[in-house]
Protein backbone atom coordinates (compact mmCIF):
# COMPACT_ATOMS: atom_id res chain seq x y z
CA UNK A 1 0.00 0.00 0.00
CA UNK A 2 2.74 2.24 1.17
CA UNK A 3 4.22 1.36 -2.83
CA UNK A 4 0.71 2.52 -4.12
CA UNK A 5 0.38 6.08 -2.75
CA UNK A 6 4.34 6.77 -3.84
CA UNK A 7 3.20 6.01 -6.91
CA UNK A 8 0.22 8.48 -7.09
CA UNK A 9 2.10 10.99 -5.35
CA UNK A 10 4.75 10.76 -8.40
CA UNK A 11 1.69 10.74 -10.90
CA UNK A 12 0.30 13.79 -9.78
CA UNK A 13 3.64 15.37 -9.58
CA UNK A 14 4.90 14.26 -13.01
CA UNK A 15 1.42 15.63 -13.82
CA UNK A 16 2.07 19.00 -12.17
CA UNK A 17 5.46 19.06 -13.66
CA UNK A 18 4.08 18.59 -17.68
CA UNK A 19 1.68 21.39 -16.58
CA UNK A 20 4.01 23.57 -15.95
CA UNK A 21 6.86 22.90 -18.80
CA UNK A 22 3.96 23.10 -21.05
CA UNK A 23 2.24 26.23 -20.03
CA UNK A 24 5.97 27.68 -19.48
CA UNK A 25 5.96 30.48 -21.25
CA UNK A 26 2.57 31.88 -19.32
CA UNK A 27 4.13 31.55 -16.17
CA UNK A 28 7.30 33.39 -17.14
CA UNK A 29 5.37 36.56 -18.82
CA UNK A 30 5.11 39.31 -16.49
CA UNK A 31 1.60 40.69 -15.70
CA UNK A 32 0.38 43.97 -14.26
CA UNK A 33 -1.69 43.53 -11.20
CA UNK A 34 -3.79 46.11 -9.14
CA UNK A 35 -5.14 45.17 -5.65
CA UNK A 36 -8.68 47.32 -5.89
CA UNK A 37 -10.43 47.63 -2.19
CA UNK A 38 -13.17 50.05 -0.82
CA UNK A 39 -11.62 53.23 0.28
CA UNK A 40 -7.87 52.26 -2.05
CA UNK A 41 -6.31 51.03 -4.97
CA UNK A 42 -2.87 49.60 -4.87
CA UNK A 43 -0.73 48.95 -7.87
CA UNK A 44 1.49 46.01 -7.01
CA UNK A 45 3.51 46.70 -10.51
CA UNK A 46 4.54 44.06 -12.86
CA UNK A 47 4.99 40.11 -11.21
CA UNK A 48 5.82 36.98 -12.84
CA UNK A 49 2.91 34.54 -13.05
CA UNK A 50 4.51 32.00 -11.47
CA UNK A 51 5.37 34.03 -8.23
CA UNK A 52 1.74 34.79 -7.98
CA UNK A 53 0.69 31.18 -7.75
CA UNK A 54 3.36 30.16 -5.43
CA UNK A 55 2.40 32.75 -3.40
CA UNK A 56 -1.25 32.42 -3.79
CA UNK A 57 -0.34 28.30 -2.91
CA UNK A 58 1.64 29.21 -0.03
CA UNK A 59 -1.47 31.59 1.45
CA UNK A 60 -3.71 28.55 0.98
CA UNK A 61 -1.23 26.34 2.88
CA UNK A 62 -1.12 28.81 6.00
CA UNK A 63 -4.76 29.82 5.89
CA UNK A 64 -5.64 26.07 6.44
CA UNK A 65 -3.11 25.12 9.15
CA UNK A 66 -4.57 28.82 10.88
CA UNK A 67 -8.06 27.27 10.90
CA UNK A 68 -7.04 23.88 11.38
CA UNK A 69 -5.48 24.58 14.37
CA UNK A 70 -8.23 24.77 17.33
CA UNK A 71 -9.61 21.51 15.84
CA UNK A 72 -5.86 19.89 16.21
CA UNK A 73 -5.53 21.52 19.66
CA UNK A 74 -8.79 19.93 20.97
CA UNK A 75 -7.47 16.56 19.50
CA UNK A 76 -4.62 16.79 21.39
CA UNK A 77 -6.67 17.17 24.28
CA UNK A 78 -8.74 14.24 23.92
CA UNK A 79 -5.28 12.24 22.74
CA UNK A 80 -3.95 12.90 26.15
CA UNK A 81 -6.73 12.25 28.28
CA UNK A 82 -7.53 9.04 26.19
CA UNK A 83 -4.14 7.63 26.91
CA UNK A 84 -4.31 8.61 30.41
CA UNK A 85 -7.54 6.54 30.96
CA UNK A 86 -5.95 3.87 28.81
CA UNK A 87 -2.68 3.98 31.49
CA UNK A 88 -5.21 3.65 34.41
CA UNK A 89 -6.71 1.04 32.60
CA UNK A 90 -3.21 -0.93 31.94
CA UNK A 91 -2.25 -0.34 35.30
CA UNK A 92 -5.93 -2.21 36.40
CA UNK A 93 -5.67 -5.23 34.44
CA UNK A 94 -1.86 -5.70 35.21
CA UNK A 95 -2.94 -5.41 39.05
CA UNK A 96 -5.97 -7.82 38.68
CA UNK A 97 -3.75 -10.46 36.53
CA UNK A 98 -1.35 -10.23 39.78
CA UNK A 99 -4.39 -11.25 41.58
CA UNK A 100 -5.01 -14.21 39.54
CA UNK A 101 -2.22 -15.23 40.13
CA UNK A 102 -1.66 -15.45 43.35
CA UNK A 103 -5.44 -17.01 43.55
CA UNK A 104 -4.24 -19.83 40.90
CA UNK A 105 -0.88 -20.31 42.76
CA UNK A 106 -2.62 -22.56 45.86
CA UNK A 107 -4.75 -24.35 43.29
CA UNK A 108 -1.94 -25.32 40.90
CA UNK A 109 -0.09 -26.66 44.37
CA UNK A 110 -3.37 -28.81 45.07
CA UNK A 111 -4.07 -30.35 41.90
CA UNK A 112 -0.22 -31.08 42.04
CA UNK A 113 -0.63 -32.89 44.97
CA UNK A 114 1.25 -31.20 47.59
CA UNK A 115 -1.01 -30.57 50.57
CA UNK A 116 -1.41 -26.98 51.72
CA UNK A 117 -2.92 -25.41 55.03
CA UNK A 118 -5.92 -25.46 53.31
CA UNK A 119 -6.10 -28.77 52.13
CA UNK A 120 -4.38 -30.08 55.24
CA UNK A 121 -7.30 -28.45 57.25
CA UNK A 122 -10.21 -30.04 55.48
CA UNK A 123 -8.82 -33.37 55.12
CA UNK A 124 -11.53 -36.36 55.73
CA UNK A 125 -12.16 -37.55 58.97
CA UNK A 126 -12.89 -41.43 58.50
CA UNK A 127 -14.94 -42.58 61.65
CA UNK A 128 -15.61 -46.28 62.02
CA UNK A 129 -19.41 -47.85 61.05
CA UNK A 130 -21.44 -49.51 63.25
CA UNK A 131 -23.04 -52.58 61.79
CA UNK A 132 -26.80 -53.02 63.46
Amino acid sequence: MKKFKYFIWFLIAAAIAVFIFSNQEFFTDKQAYTLNLLFKEYNLGEVKNWILFVSCFVAGIVLAYIFSFPARMRLRKEIKTLNAANNSHLEMIASLKKELESYKAPAVEAAAGTPTAESASKAPETQPQEKA
